[in-house]
C-alpha cells in the first residue's frame, strides 16, 4: 500500500514537472521564426513579392497565436539599405493586417504564412535590403479562440537577416537590351499616346525571336501590362492582366508573333491626370532565362476643357445615377482635377441640361475641398434670437454666395450631393438666447429640402467635445412613441411631466400616437434618477422618446431637463407644446 501511494505520488510528481516543462517551452523559446522571399530571376520595384514569415514549432505541444496579415501589431519588419532604414507604409495604408485571425501550430513542425512586401514599405530605389523581422504570437491584451488544451505562443520570435535585390522601373528599363540577346526574343509595342473620351485605345505588340534557337512562349499568360506614372513608380491599382485567347506558341528563329491589345479607358480610372509611360513585361522563360520588358511608350493621361465639355454634354443625356451614366460618374470621379476645365468649358446653348449639370459640376467641384471624402456630412445652420438663420460655415457662404438667400444655399447644396456622394444633414445652431420657436420656425422653412436629407433636421442637445451623441430632431407634428414628455414653464424652470406606453402583446413593435387624453394621466418627474428610470424600462424595449416642448425653451435649458437621457437612448423627437 505505502509502495503504492508513493508511486502515485512520484506519477503526480513526473506529470506536474511534465507540465510545468511544457509550460516553459511555450513561455521560452517555444517558436523560432525566418523570413522566406522566394527567389526571382529579377524584382523590380512594382512587383507583388510574396514575403512568407515562417514559423517552427520546437516544442512537442501544438501552439496557438495571432497571424496578422501585414504585421502591424504582433510582428515588426525591418528593411534597410546601406545602414539606412526605410520608413514603413503606415498601417491604415495597407489593408491586410485587419485580418488579423487565431492559428495553431502543430508540434515539431513548420508552417509558413504568406503576405507581401508593398504592405508593409514602399521600396525606393535600385539596390540590395536587409530584412529582419520580430514576431510575438499573443499579446496580453489578445484573446484568441484556439481549441482547448492548445497552449498559447506569447514570447517573441526574432528572424535572422535576409537580403532581397531590387531594381527600379528606370533602371529595369535601362536593361532592355541586355535582356533581349540573353532572351532571344524583343517586345516591342507600338500604339496610343492617350485614351479617347470614355472610349478604348490601340496599341500593337510584336514579338521578334532574334535568337538562333526556337523560343517559346504563352499568349496572353506571360505578358503583362506596365503603368508607371511620372516619379518612375508603377501604378499598382492598374490591372495588369492582357485579354486574349490562350495560346502556346513556339516562334522559330527570325519569325515575329503580332497581337493587337486594345484598353478601356476605365483600366486607368480612378489614377490622377497627368503623364505615365505603358509597356508590356514578358515573365521569364521555364528554363531560367530573363524577363524582357517592351520599349516604354508614353501615355497621357490627361483632358482638355473640350473633352471635359464633351463629357458633360454625354452625360446629361443620360440617368442621373452614375453608375448608369458613365460620362457622370467619371466626372464625379475627377470633379477636384477637373475644376480648371469646368470653369472655362462652355456648352451650345440648346443643350439645356448640360448648361444646368455644368453649373452643378462647377459648385461641385468647388464645394469638393470642404468635403473630400464621400459619406455623411451635417451642414451647420445658424439661428438667431430673431428667427434669422444662414449657414454657419463661412467657406460654405463664400462659395454658394453669400448675398444669395439662406434656402437657396440650401437648395444648392441639395442639387449637387450626389456629385460628392454625400448623405446631407442639416444641424441647427442656435445662439444662446435663440428659443424653440425660431428652432421650429427655421425647420418649417427648410421643409422644401426635407426629402433631400439623409436624416430631419436636427439639432444637438449635448456640447460638441463630448463624445455621445445627443441628437434632437425637429418635428413639425407629434408622430408614433413609447414615451412622451411634456415640458411647461414653470416660474423659473421647465416642469416635466411624462408618460410611457408599454407595447401591445400581440405587436411589440408597433408604436401608438399618444392622444390629448394620455396628457391627463402624466405623472410628475421631479428628479433626473425619476427620468432615467423611465426610459430603462425593460418593457419598452427600445425607447422611442417625443418630447414636447414649450415655445420659449432655450437651448440651454433643454439639455439641462433631458441631460439623463442620453444614458440611455441617443436621439429624442422634438415637436412644439400642444
Amino acid at each position: 500500500m505505502k509502495r503504492t501511494i508513493a508511486s502515485l505520488f512520484l506519477l503526480g510528481g513526473l506529470m506536474l514537472q511534465s507540465a510545468f516543462l511544457a509550460s516553459a517551452q511555450a513561455a521560452e523559446g517555444a517558436v523560432s521564426a525566418e523570413l522566406v522571399v522566394p527567389p526571382a530571376e529579377t524584382y523590380v520595384i512594382g512587383d507583388n513579392i510574396p514575403l512568407y514569415w515562417r514559423f517552427t514549432n520546437r516544442s512537442t505541444n501544438a501552439l496557438g497565436f495571432m497571424w496578422e496579415g501585414c504585421c502591424r501589431v504582433n510582428g515588426r519588419l525591418t528593411i534597410s539599405r546601406e545602414g539606412q532604414e526605410v520608413p514603413p507604409i503606415p498601417p491604415s495604408q495597407a489593408l491586410a493586417h485587419m485580418f488579423a485571425k487565431a492559428e495553431v501550430l502543430a508540434p515539431g513542425k513548420a508552417r509558413d504564412f504568406e503576405s507581401s512586401l508593398s504592405d508593409w514599405v514602399q521600396l525606393p530605389a535600385t539596390g540590395t535590403y536587409q530584412l529582419h523581422g520580430r514576431y510575438t504570437g499573443v499579446l496580453d491584451s489578445q484573446r484568441p479562440q484556439v481549441p482547448r488544451g492548445v497552449n498559447l505562443w506569447r514570447d517573441a520570435a526574432i528572424t535572422g537577416t535576409n537580403q532581397l535585390s531590387v531594381l527600379s522601373v528606370t533602371d529595369y528599363l535601362k536593361e532592355r537590351s541586355e535582356r533581349t540577346a540573353k532572351r532571344g526574343l524583343s517586345v516591342e509595342l507600338s500604339g496610343a499616346l492617350k485614351f479617347p473620351v470614355l472610349g478604348a485605345a490601340d496599341w500593337h505588340l510584336r514579338v521578334r525571336n532574334t535568337g538562333g534557337q526556337p523560343r517559346v512562349f504563352r499568349w496572353p499568360t506571360d505578358f503583362s501590362i506596365w503603368i508607371v506614372n511620372a516619379q518612375g513608380v508603377r501604378e499598382s491599382r492598374v490591372p495588369s492582366a492582357l485579354d486574349g485567347e490562350y495560346a502556346e506558341v513556339t516562334l522559330p528563329p527570325g519569325q515575329q508573333f503580332t497581337q493587337p491589345i486594345r484598353l478601356d479607358y476605365a483600366r486607368m480610372e480612378g489614377e490622377p491626370p497627368g503623364k505615365y509611360q505603358i509597356f508590356i513585361d514578358l515573365q521569364k522563360a521555364a528554363d531560367g532565362a530573363p524577363r524582357v520588358p517592351s520599349n516604354p511608350l508614353p501615355l497621357f493621361w490627361e483632358f482638355s476643357t473640350n473633352d471635359v465639355a464633351q463629357l458633360v454634354s454625354k452625360a446629361a443625356t443620360g440617368s442621373k445615377a452614375g453608375l448608369r451614366n458613365p460620362a457622370l460618374k467619371f466626372l464625379r470621379v475627377y470633379l477636384a482635377e477637373f475644376k480648371p476645365q469646368l470653369q472655362a468649358a462652355t456648352i451650345p446653348a440648346p443643350e439645356t441640361r448640360a448648361v444646368e449639370l455644368l453649373e452643378e459640376l462647377r459648385l461641385a467641384a468647388e464645394l469638393k475641398a470642404l468635403v473630400p471624402q464621400p459619406g455623411r456630412k451635417d451642414w451647420g445652420i445658424t439661428v438667431k434670437p430673431s428667427g434669422a438663420w444662414e449657414l454657419a460655415d463661412e467657406k460654405s457662404l463664400i462659395l454658394l454666395g453669400a448675398e444669395k438667400a439662406p434656402l437657396e444655399n440650401v437648395q444648392r447644396l441639395a442639387q449637387v450631393k450626389r456629385h460628392l456622394g454625400l448623405d446631407l444633414g442639416l444641424v441647427l445652431q442656435p445662439e444662446a438666447k435663440a428659443t424653440a420657436a425660431t428652432w421650429f420656425a427655421t425647420a418649417q422653412a427648410l421643409s422644401p429640402v426635407a426629402g433631400e436629407l439623409a436624416a430631419p433636421v436636427h439639432l444637438r442637445a449635448l456640447p460638441e467635445m463630448t463624445n455621445a451623441v445627443g441628437v434632437v430632431n425637429i418635428r413639425s407634428e407629434a408622430g408614433a412613441a413609447n414615451v412622451v414628455i411634456l415640458l411647461t414653464r414653470g416660474t423659473d424652470v421647465l416642469q416635466m411631466r411624462a408618460a410611457v406606453k408599454f407595447p401591445d402583446a400581440q405587436n411589440p413593435r408597433a408604436l401608438s400616437v399618444f392622444s390629448p387624453g394620455d396628457f391627463k394621466s402624466m405623472r410628475p418627474i421631479t428628479a433626473p434618477s425619476q427620468l432615467l428610470e423611465l426610459v430603462s424600462d425593460h418593457r419598452l424595449g427600445a425607447p422611442q422618446v417625443q418630447v414636447f416642448c414649450p415655445a420659449d425653451t432655450t437651448l440651454a435649458e433643454l439639455q439641462h431637463v433631458l441631460a439623463p437621457l442620453w444614458a440611455k437612448v441617443n436621439q429624442v423627437d422634438l415637436v412644439a407644446a400642444p
